[in-house]
């Protein structure tokens, strides 16, 4: 009871900080933006691309799996082979313990293409996230403003339109790229 009452002072006096941090980094009455990143995703072209990587991953990542079944499997028919047409009770449930192990070997290989998947979805919205907030800074700071909102349905209810910087950061980004 001592521990828990200690573990929750430490989180008050923690979350204490953190908010007089936060509110003395931020002014008094920021200026705010927002910027649309799924718009800007969309007419640079990089929902597409996106696409694209995510499919030639996924593709690599279900060829290897379909290896292992294949090696596997070739595994278990030699196996098989080796024990001929009237295998004994032991060598019966000696192929069932490989066929089960083989089974949970797919599984686990299917579990890490899930997770590989989810990995490289994450690490490439990290790297077009890292892009916009580049160039989103850069035109927040030349308009005067302090904070950048992403505009998102679900959190964001209205917005006035001159406080979107959605199309600037589009032109910056375009402008950037055609330099290349």
């Amino acid at each position: 009871m001592k521990l828990c009452i200690q573990g929750l002072l430490l989180i008050v006096v923690i979350g204490a900080i953190s908010t007089s941090i936060c509110l003395w980094v931020v002014p008094q009455n920021p200026e705010i933006v927002i910027v649309d990143i799924q718009k800007v995703y969309t007419e640079l072209g990089e929902d597409i691309e996106f696409q694209k990587q995510m499919r030639r991953q996924e593709s690599r990542l279900r060829q290897n799996l379909e290896s292992l079944r294949i090696e596997l499997g070739s595994s278990l028919a030699l196996r098989t082979k080796q024990l001929g047409d009237n295998p004994s009770e032991e060598d019966k449930k000696i192929l069932e313990a490989i066929k089960n192990d083989m089974q949970k070997q797919i599984d686990q290989q299917s579990a890490m293409l899930r997770s590989g998947v989810q990995s490289y979805k994450g690490k490439l919205l990290h790297e077009m996230r890292t892009k916009v907030k580049r160039v989103a800074n850069q035109i927040a700071m030349k308009r005067g403003a302090s904070v950048i909102l992403l505009a998102n349905q679900d959190l964001l209810l209205s917005c006035d339109a001159s406080k979107s910087i959605t199309e600037d950061v589009v032109a910056q980004m375009q402008k950037e790229s055609s330099r290349r």
